[in-house]
């Protein structure tokens, strides 16, 4: 007598969720006993939603390709939240705010969404940091802070990132404009969903200093007057920084032991 062999295979994206594994998710120590114990310290003033009832069911429905459910029991595609969103919070760099022989960088990137992400998500593979010469380097996750929820329930994460910078050393030869690219499902809330790709932040390295030009024209019987006025035009890599333009920043001297500090009237941008 012959013999049959069964196969099967699951279509399902993830059907071995449970509570423990949507508890490890989150930053959890992946039991169920951990979820239902931050869930029973919520309050008014310790709001965290990604230990609510819903949190929970919508990551075992995605596992199963389930449509999500909102808050009010309606359905969609992306859930009750939508993606979460990324800004990175940098400075800009010159010889004032930075020695240029630091070897590493360090940026913070503030996440929001409607329920918590996932902490677990947070990783060197997250960022992509791209500049002058060439410059590719992905961020290295460092640590992040105590979330925060608002008065409208999202909740905040900042989260701290670095590089190291061209050559171990800047050098003015790379000053520019270096971009900050968040990459394609890399940081995800408690729903399953990604921040979108894309650049979230940028920063400037620029170590020359600013170039001034002055345009004047010649004083004649036709021209004289109370007073003169003239135009300097200044250029930097970076940005001029308007608040440093005041009525000491340039002296007009001539016969007669003319010196006077000329007045700032017009700063044109």
């Amino acid at each position: 007598m012959g013999s049959k062999a069964l196969a099967s295979l699951s279509v399902f994206p993830n059907p071995n969720v449970t509570i423990a594994s949507y508890d490890s998710s989150i930053g959890g120590s992946g039991s169920w006993q951990d979820f239902i114990a931050n869930a029973d310290q919520m309050n008014i003033s310790n709001y965290q939603p990604q230990y609510l009832a819903l949190a929970g069911i919508n990551y075992i429905q995605a596992g199963f390709g389930q449509p999500l459910t909102t808050s009010t029991g309606n359905t969609g595609a992306t859930g009750a939240s939508g993606p979460p969103t990324a800004s990175a919070a940098t400075l800009n760099l010159n010889d004032s705010v930075l020695s240029t022989t630091t070897s590493t960088y360090s940026f913070t990137v503030n996440y929001t969404d409607a329920n918590a992400l996932s902490n677990a998500s947070l990783d060197n593979n997250n960022l992509l940091v791209t500049g002058p010469n060439g410059y590719y380097q992905y961020a290295s996750y460092e640590s992040s802070g105590t979330p925060t929820v608002d008065s409208n329930g999202y909740q905040h994460v900042a989260a701290t990132y670095l590089i190291t910078v061209p050559n171990g050393a800047w050098a003015a030869n790379e000053g520019g404009t270096y971009a900050i690219t968040m990459l394609a499902n890399q940081v995800y809330d408690g729903f399953g969903n990604s921040v979108p790709a894309g650049e979230i932040g940028s920063f400037v390295a620029d170590f020359t200093a600013p170039t001034a030009v002055a345009a004047v024209s010649n004083i004649n019987n036709s021209t004289q007057g109370a007073s003169y006025s003239f135009t300097i035009s200044y250029t930097d890599p970076a940005t001029i920084d308007t608040t440093s333009l005041d009525s000491y920043s340039v002296k007009v001297t001539g016969p007669g032991n003319y010196s006077k500090y000329a007045t700032v009237s017009n700063i044109i941008t």
